[in-house]
């Protein structure tokens, strides 16, 4: 299972790992960034591949 982590200081809650998860993993909740269901990951590095902050990481 991965483990899903955010840095806060450079996500600018743009929702891109929102909108491009295929396992619907992040939320977006008053203005926060959240990691839902983090089981759910695929492993497909989305996320971290899109994020224009560089702002996740996946890591096995």
């Amino acid at each position: 299972m991965a483990t899903i982590k955010i840095d806060v200081a450079k996500c600018d809650r743009c929702k891109t790992c929102v909108e491009i998860c295929p396992a619907s993993i992040f939320e977006l909740h008053n203005k926060e960034l959240n990691v839902v269901n983090s089981q759910d990951c695929i492993e497909c590095y989305a996320c971290e591949e899109e994020c224009p902050q560089s702002a996740i990481q996946v890591i096995i």
